[in-house]
């Protein structure tokens, strides 16, 4: 995840809706802290911070601080409440919802915007992404282009 060069990295959070894998978790957390964003909110997670090596903090190396200090909400709406500009991802159009842009659109949108702007980033289920109602509550919607028949991304890779 880039940022222009007007927006601080302590405006931006990244939003896990209802992540299903401890190891996932781990894996963003990871990512956050090797591109320098901290603000990890987490919405209806399984448990993660339990189960040894199965647990999120085994792939979280150097960045258990993140998963430690995630903020924990039960609904979406609730973990995007400071937030003015949300952005969704999504592999696919989905008819009468926002236009969907690509992510190399980023960079041009986000330096449209003063240092002080709230920002999050909304990653849905690993199985089955966000629903049409998580959707609707997101101002923008991208996707990352990818190769081939296979669109989805891990989790951890699509947050960097």
């Amino acid at each position: 995840m880039t940022t222009s060069k007007n927006i601080q990295s302590n405006n931006i959070s990244v939003v896990l809706v209802a992540p299903e894998h401890p190891n996932n978790i781990g894996s963003v957390a990871r990512a956050m802290n090797n591109m320098g964003f901290f603000d990890l909110r987490l919405v209806n997670p399984c448990p993660y911070l339990t189960g040894g090596e199965d647990g999120a903090k085994t792939l979280a190396v150097h960045s258990q601080f993140i998963l430690e200090n995630a903020k924990i909400y039960s609904t979406l709406k609730e973990a995007l409440i400071d937030k003015q500009i949300i952005i969704g991802t999504t592999t696919r159009p989905r008819g009468h919802h926002k236009e969907l842009s690509s992510c190399w659109q980023l960079d041009s949108f986000l330096s449209n915007l003063s240092d002080a702007t709230q920002i999050a980033f909304v990653f849905g289920r690993e199985t089955s992404g966000l629903t049409n109602l998580e959707i609707d509550l997101c101002n923008h919607l991208i996707s990352i282009p990818t190769f081939g028949e296979n669109s989805s991304l891990n989790l951890s890779q699509a947050v960097v």
